[in-house]
């Protein structure tokens, strides 16, 4: 296929297609008619070689050849969107983020999902009840691709740093401290501060999804020549609270997550460390994701909830 003979227009058609899984959807985002948005994708179909949207339930989703493209274009289309902006050149969407259909994906570790994605969700149910928000796992890697192709729309990292790249920005949120949680069978004594000596005798809850070498805390350990022991591995904390319920280990987690935890379970009970370990909280995203009114009310809100936490 000849770029030449390629309608451009239909890029921006698939890119919103791509967002918000619907046709209908799509066609109020772009201010045109369901049946104009049909005959996009059917275009766009003939003109990739692909179905590019296999539909499940009441949503469109994306094959792996639709993702490619949008991967490719979508910093193609970001780049235009900053460069043609006015401040009075708002969509009516833009102008009422709130009250439009909007899918916002949000990758964050699970000690951060268990503290602040209820709270992000209240409010979207209050103040935003037609977006949908997705929870990405968190993996220990760079994002930056990511969040240019609009893949996801925010990162939040502990232990994150300012993006190098001009096209990226962040914020740090919060610094959190690591503290020890144990159910009612744990061996540790109320009134006393843990030290890193014990800590390694104790037999322990790991809920990362990354290497046990890759924590902090090991890190800081290692230096010792202390290393944990651990009897649980698990890539998530869906199964933490109940566990330290039911058995006498203990697990290591920021401050934050450990009150939202504590807070619905209140047999488990939180300890400190005697050596201060801290490590930061940033939200990561675009500057053209910012530049948006929808982006920037979100930005803000994620901030807010977060400070308030």
């Amino acid at each position: 296929m000849e770029l030449g003979r390629f309608d451009l227009n239909l890029l921006k058609t698939l890119d919103f297609l791509e967002r918000e899984r619907s046709v209908q959807n799509a066609a109020t985002r772009l201010h045109v008619t369901p049946s104009a948005v049909s005959h996009a994708l059917a275009r766009l179909r003939r003109d990739l070689g692909d179905v590019l949207f296999i539909r499940s339930g009441n949503k469109l989703v994306p094959t792996e050849r639709c993702r490619v493209v949008l991967r490719q274009i979508r910093p193609l289309l970001n780049s235009v969107h900053g460069a043609l902006r006015t401040p009075s050149a708002h969509t009516d969407f833009e102008c009422n983020p709130q009250s439009q259909a909007r899918d916002l994906r949000i990758a964050m570790p699970g000690a951060v999902e268990l503290s602040l994605a209820p709270l992000i969700t209240k409010k979207l149910r209050a103040a935003a009840p037609a977006w949908t928000l997705e929870i990405l796992p968190f993996e220990r890697r760079s994002y930056e691709k990511d969040l240019i192709a609009g893949e996801v729309d925010l990162v939040l990292s502990i232990g994150g740093h300012t993006p190098p790249i001009e096209a990226l920005n962040s914020r740090t949120l919060w610094h959190d401290e690591l503290v020890v949680v144990q159910g009612p069978n744990g061996p540790l004594e109320r009134e006393k501060a843990i030290g890193l000596e014990a800590l390694a005798t104790l037999d322990q809850i790991y809920a990362q999804a990354w290497p046990i070498s890759h924590h902090y805390l090991d890190t800081v350990m290692a230096r010792r020549g202390l290393h944990r022991r651990i009897a649980f591995k698990t890539t998530s904390y869906a199964a933490v609270a109940a566990t330290l319920l039911e058995t006498d280990l203990v697990c290591v987690m920021p401050e934050h997550a450990a009150q939202a935890i504590t807070g619905l379970y209140g047999e488990l009970k939180i300890f400190s460390l005697q050596q201060r370990l801290e490590a930061s909280l940033s939200l990561e995203y675009t500057r053209s994701f910012e530049m948006t009114v929808a982006g920037a009310w979100i930005i803000s809100i994620v901030a807010e909830l977060a400070l308030h936490r």
